[in-house]
């Protein structure tokens, strides 16, 4: 018996037969009480009925009654007002300390052994997955129902990273989406240097600068700009980063702090993409949460890069002629871990649920995500069709399947029923 799983039993009332104490007496459960996060007992403030007689205050449960010794909670005061002991095997009596016994209940007896096989090979499954194997006995239309809630969950997951971003840019909700963008233009492999870049440009400065001057400023911030360019364009950088360099006071960042992958995400491919946003850029914030539809979102971060990186990757590298304006894919990555984040973050903060209904609105307008844990629920049935049912997954992945909380999981709930 697990311990986890007598508070499930217990809070929900999963008995079976008429519930008896130790010594006979009728057992009623008027309310649970609520689960205990701190030190003392496991439930506070519980109400039951024994022998038609009342009780108010707090419960404790132990797998043997006799671990109650093994706790020490006979030197505890705290444990002294116990209403009910509950146990799972009882191998020994409990008293206060006045010698008084304290009234005893033993599960065992009243546990569905069905619900406990379940949980136990929930417990002992080594799929990552835990019931996988149990999923085609329930109505997966119904489980979807759950899905919001679990995508609310991952959104709000955010508010950390994000209220440290607000107050760092004194509250500014166009700032902190400058940043929060910044950092995920690097797709977690650059997104220090991103981070880096955008901590020491203030927004205010482009909105002051002409396209041009945005990208020398990012790509001379960034170091990538090679010491004696060879061609035109990165030529012109150069000479309008020196001219910006000495009006603001800036100093580039390490080289080496970028990090190289796919041609696709190259930094400077990103870096360019980016400067495009700059452009554009002012206002974002406003409009976003003005937007009604994801297609108006994702226009504003459609913007054309320069020609020459048709033809580039690296600078005064030559390379076969090919667009490399953001994807959809990109794009809507940014929507989802950025965009959609800072949505819901501001509904939160203003108490606006408006705007965090909005946020999930926008989430299910997304094409599912496609990566290994999406690929994983779908051979077993569970598909995402859409961007808020993929968060939900991996968000049921990652806080409920990993560490294994099928109690607190409504999938886990159904089929422990």
């Amino acid at each position: 018996m697990y311990e986890d799983l007598m508070y499930y039993i217990w809070k929900y009332k999963h008995f079976n037969g008429e519930l008896r104490t130790k010594d006979g007496c009728a057992l009623e459960i008027i309310h649970p009480g609520e689960r205990n996060p701190h030190s003392g007992p496991d439930f506070i403030n519980a109400r039951i009925r024994i022998n038609q007689t009342d009780w108010a205050g707090n419960v404790e449960m132990h797998v043997r009654s006799s671990d109650w010794f093994r706790h020490g909670h006979q030197n505890d005061e705290a444990f002294d007002g116990i209403i009910l002991h509950i146990v799972y095997e009882d191998d020994a009596s409990v008293y206060r300390k006045n010698g008084e016994e304290i009234p005893q209940f033993t599960l065992k007896p009243f546990v569905s052994t069905a619900m406990l096989y379940r949980y136990q090979q929930f417990m002992r499954s080594r799929d990552s997955i835990a019931c996988a194997g149990q999923l085609h006995l329930l109505d997966i239309v119904k489980e979807k129902l759950w899905f919001p809630a679990l995508a609310a969950e991952r959104l709000a997951q955010k508010k950390d990273v994000l209220q440290s971003l607000f107050e760092r840019t004194a509250h500014s909700w166009e700032d902190m989406l400058y940043m929060a963008l910044a950092r995920n233009f690097g797709f977690k492999v650059n997104a220090l240097p991103f981070e880096m870049l955008s901590r020491q440009i203030p927004l205010k400065q482009f909105f002051r600068m002409e396209h041009h001057a945005v990208e020398a400023v990012l790509f001379g911030m960034s170091g990538l700009l090679p010491e004696n360019p060879e061609d035109d364009y990165p030529k012109a950088l150069a000479k309008e980063f020196n001219f910006q360099k000495k009006r603001l006071n800036l100093k580039a960042i390490e080289k080496h702090l970028w990090k190289r992958t796919r041609p696709s995400n190259f930094p400077e491919i990103r870096l360019a993409q980016f400067a495009a946003l700059m452009g554009s850029y002012q206002g974002l914030f406003s409009k976003i949460i003005e937007a009604g539809n994801i297609a108006v979102v994702r226009k504003f971060l459609e913007n054309d890069i320069d020609t020459y990186w048709d033809t580039h990757y690296r600078f005064d590298k030559v390379s076969a002629k090919k667009k490399k304006n953001m994807g959809d894919a990109a794009i809507n990555l940014l929507i989802i871990n950025t965009i959609l984040p800072v949505l819901f973050f501001y509904g939160k903060r203003m108490h606006q649920e408006v705007y965090c209904e909005q946020a999930l609105d926008l989430l299910s307008q997304i094409p599912p995500e496609k990566n290994s844990i999406i690929d994983s629920f779908a051979t077993i049935g569970l598909r995402a069709d859409n961007a808020l049912e993929s968060q939900a997954l991996l968000q049921l992945k990652k806080q409920y399947c990993v560490p294994k909380k099928c109690l607190q999981c409504r999938i886990g709930h159904e089929l422990l029923q």
